[in-house]
């Protein structure tokens, strides 16, 4: 059944990002289907066939803002549209194989998801990545989730047992790249919301520049010591554990979410997805 549907992302300066994700989406969703929030970029890096959505960056960073700014925007498009995703622009979901019926059942619809990067192996590019239970988010919904801050999860939600839809997320493809996101994170977080901020809710905004060495660290062990495996679905029971909102802000205490336990990256668990991403390593 034909169904109409849309992607949405929200974007600062992401010069780097933005034109893969609207490369990749653009196999699936017509441009004036794909939504852009561009939060005061220095310059307009979307193309007139898209649809942006511009918002001033003159006040300071709130994610209880944001959050509630995007389930807003997709509750709203959600009037005239049967499915929609929502990604960050380093996030990108397989879904030529996606079955759009399967929301009638369940919605919204959890990724396996991914952090990515791209080696030669063997005189061949290829995508390689490790499962993170942190990125197996609730992604494509026919109603607007009720998403926690961050996106990571939802509220009140039961966990399927597999994850099936691979999401590539592609933070710690270029080193440079990262390297200059780090600091536009770190600028923003010292401009964060104050009671946020003193309440750590933004901690996540700060400067993690060790992180991509330690990945990168990671992945070269792996190749080293332990197989590349093929993609299969993700179980979720041992991954993640469920906790009471009571001493969240703005929930009551019947609320509950199911978080991740860590997001420790398991070695024995490295993956090739260039089979569902060919196009990462054609462009780069």
């Amino acid at each position: 059944m034909m169904m109409n549907k849309f992607i949405l992302t929200m974007q600062y300066n992401e010069s780097f990002f933005l034109p893969i994700f609207l490369r990749h989406y653009s196999q699936y969703f017509d441009p004036k289907n794909i939504f852009v929030i561009d939060h005061g970029s220095d310059q307009n890096l979307i193309p007139p066939e898209f649809n942006r959505i511009y918002i001033p960056r003159d006040k300071p960073f709130s994610e209880l803002e944001r959050l509630d700014f995007i389930k807003g925007i997709c509750t709203g498009l959600m009037r005239y549209y049967d499915v929609g995703i929502f990604a960050d622009t380093d996030e990108l979901i397989y879904l030529n194989d996606f079955n759009y019926e399967a929301l009638k059942d369940s919605s919204p619809l959890h990724v396996a998801g991914f952090d990515c990067t791209v080696l030669e192996i063997d005189g061949k590019k290829k995508l390689i990545g490790i499962p993170v239970p942190f990125l197996c988010k609730a992604m494509i919904f026919n109603k607007t989730p009720d998403w926690s801050i961050g996106f990571h999860a939802v509220v009140n939600l039961e966990l399927p047992e597999f994850f099936y839809i691979p999401m590539a997320h592609l933070k710690y493809l270029s080193e440079s790249e990262c390297n200059i996101r780090n600091i536009s994170r770190a600028s923003t977080y010292e401009k964060m919301n104050a009671f946020e901020k003193g309440h750590g809710i933004d901690l996540h905004w700060r400067d993690h520049r060790e992180d991509h060495l330690n990945f990168n660290k990671v992945i070269a062990d792996s190749i080293k010591k332990n197989a590349i495996n093929t993609f299969t679905p993700i179980k979720s029971e041992p991954l993640f554990t469920m906790n009471s909102l009571k001493d969240f802000i703005g929930n009551q205490p019947s609320d509950f979410i199911y978080q991740p336990i860590d997001c420790i990256w398991d070695p024995s668990r490295i993956t090739d997805l260039t089979t569902f991403f060919p196009q990462i390593i054609e462009h780069y």
